[in-house]
């Protein structure tokens, strides 16, 4: 999933550290900084095989291209 994912923002300091003076030494950083790597890693690990995998994520389309709801 990262070809649509060229940065992942949750916080300005995390993506520009230069924007915030306390953003080395700051507790929220870390924290921010520890989700932005753990959002990462999740993502590296879908795939489109397991998306279409999920049931409850597909609609059927008819013959028509209707969907099947």
């Amino acid at each position: 999933m990262s070809i649509f994912f060229s940065e992942i923002f949750l916080n300005d300091c995390v993506i520009r550290p230069e924007s915030c003076q306390r953003s080395q030494a700051c507790s929220i950083h870390q924290v921010w900084e520890k989700a932005r790597s753990q959002l990462r890693d999740t993502l590296r690990e879908v795939t489109y095989a397991s998306l279409l995998t999920e049931d409850s994520c597909v609609i059927p389309l008819d013959r028509a291209g209707n969907r099947g709801e």
